[in-house]
């Protein structure tokens, strides 16, 4: 090993949610000697994104049932241990982040996600962890050296997935898995909370236009999931929460094989086909004031009983957006391949969190919830074997 190697009690690799807060708490864990490795000018962008700028950090009324996993039993130990509960004590009591919830959601109090960044990065550097910038990881050499430059006694790959790629999560975490994982533990990537590519052109002209509708996923004539909400047509198709929530499903289920698949809209959830029947027909058949005149006249267009093309306008699915516009990675290494600690089971002293790994739940504060939890048990498990 070369003398003027740098050396570290823990060297992390991603300065993204999960990253940041395995830090944070390995230095509250009474840590020393941490770097924070991160390939942008600044850490934390991607999580500035996150609920468009307002941090939703977690979810009072999570369920961890609705998160995709290879090993659900190891996700719910590991929720379980490092629970919501938890996140918001960290939060509120480490790094003094006032909390508040809205209809569960749990966000900062000032709805701004550069509260938690600049709140981390604080105790961070309150703590003595190095946070070193514009430092892209190419190589991680036996003995854990790091670009022939670094030395660690444990490595946590906190890099993400393949999501939103301009902020640093290229996919390039999966490479450095990959040199130390076996073949079969990886799952191939996909986008997850993305948007849906339609093959009706009448939409099109509806591009900006935004309903409020219950969306049910139709995959071979079988009705798989339905989410309610706001939906955004756009000039390739479908976007909006509700939308995004049925994306992962549909990618899921075409890597399987299925022959046809599609999203049915009730733009009436709240109504009975008889009740809108007797409205429409009170109405003399116009839809005026019943909806905005460029979505009626695209129903009105369209072949069959107008009513049943309110209550089911159908929409068939080519695809989905690709993973620049996801915003969160499907796929990844296997939790299996992990110890509760996340640690590899085959490598000691070698760790992945994050979107890095094979979990990935619903919009509304699920996937930061697995970053949190995930670097809590990471860094605990670290600090368990160094102290």
């Amino acid at each position: 090993m070369k003398a003027d190697l740098k050396k570290y009690n823990t060297v992390i690799i991603g300065g993204g949610a999960s990253g940041l807060m395995c830090a944070c708490r390995l230095a509250y864990n009474g840590i020393s000697d941490i770097a924070v490795l991160e390939r942008n000018p600044k850490a934390g962008k991607k999580l500035l994104m996150t609920g468009n700028g307002r941090c939703n950090l977690t979810n009072d009324d999570l369920d961890v049932s609705l998160y995709n996993t290879d090993n659900r039993e190891v996700l719910e130990n590991l929720i379980s241990k490092y629970p919501v509960s938890v996140t918001k004590v960290f939060f509120e009591r480490v790094l003094n982040i006032a909390l508040v919830s809205k209809n569960g959601l749990v966000y900062p109090r000032t709805l701004k996600g550069i509260t938690v960044l600049e709140a981390m990065l604080y105790y961070l550097k309150d703590h003595g962890v190095e946070i070193i910038t514009d430092m892209e990881v190419s190589n991680i050499s036996q003995g854990f050296v790091i670009n022939d430059s670094i030395n660690a006694d444990n490595v946590v790959i906190a890099g993400g997935g393949a999501s939103y790629p301009k902020t640093g999560s290229d996919g390039s975490s999966y490479k450095l898995i990959s040199a130390f994982s076996g073949k079969d533990d990886m799952v191939p990537v996909y986008p997850s909370l993305v948007q849906l590519n339609i093959r009706e052109s009448d939409i099109r002209k509806l591009s900006g236009e935004r309903i409020n509708c219950k969306v049910t996923l139709v995959i071979d004539r079988q009705e798989v999931a339905s989410e309610t909400g706001e939906m955004l047509f756009t000039d390739y198709g479908v976007s909006g929460i509700c939308i995004m929530q049925l994306s992962g499903i549909f990618n899921r289920y075409r890597k399987a094989g299925i022959k046809t698949v599609s999203v049915v809209v009730d733009m009436f959830p709240d109504m009975n086909e008889e009740d809108l029947r007797s409205e429409v027909e009170r109405r003399g058949g116009s839809l005026k004031g019943l909806l905005l005149s460029e979505i009626s006249d695209v129903v009105l267009s369209r072949n069959g009983d107008v009513v049943k093309n309110l209550k089911s306008f159908e929409l068939t699915i080519t695809g989905t957006r690709d993973l620049d516009s996801a915003q969160v990675t499907g796929g990844g290494l296997k939790l299996s391949a992990l110890t509760e600690g996340m640690m590899l089971k085959d490598l000691p002293g070698l760790y992945v969190t994050g979107e890095a790994v094979n979990v990935d739940g619903p919009c509304g504060g699920y996937n930061l919830q697995w970053a949190w939890s995930s670097a809590f048990s990471c860094a605990d498990d670290i600090a368990g074997r160094s102290l």
